[in-house]
């Protein structure tokens, strides 16, 4: 989820890259959080088909994930694994091609991942040229 200073680095974000983030679909993973903002392993599966559904309505060119939680429900690998990489989000009967990165709140916290998260949006746009 993005508070008001997170979706403001979003934002920036996706301007750097020449993304509208008035024409940008956001997907949750959840539609709230717990009171410690965990989500139990348990529901990772529902949450996995709810968000593969929400792609599948959207068919995005062009997908970017924020975080160590969207990276271990989606491909199964932590942060710093799957951002090494392009990734490939299977629904319906195509495939959309993937980044992840840090959390907007993440680079807030800790400043110096800017520089790292900026290299996982240059793989973006590697993607929509190709």
């Amino acid at each position: 989820m993005f508070n008001t200073e997170n979706r403001q680095l979003l934002e920036k974000m996706l301007a750097a890259i020449g993304c509208d983030s008035d024409r940008t679909y956001l997907a949750n993973i959840a539609v709230s959080l717990s009171y410690d903002g965990r989500i139990d392993e348990q529901y990772w599966p529902t949450l996995k088909t709810r968000l593969l559904h929400h792609v599948g309505l959207v068919r995005p060119k062009r997908i970017i994930c924020f975080g160590d939680l969207a990276a271990k429900i989606l491909f199964g690998q932590d942060l710093l694994t799957a951002r090494k990489n392009k990734q490939f989000i299977n629904h319906s009967s195509s495939q959309t091609e993937a980044i992840v990165t840090f959390h907007p709140r993440i680079l807030i916290e800790r400043p110096l991942f800017k520089a790292e998260a900026w290299k996982d949006l240059q793989m973006l746009t590697r993607i929509s040229a190709s």
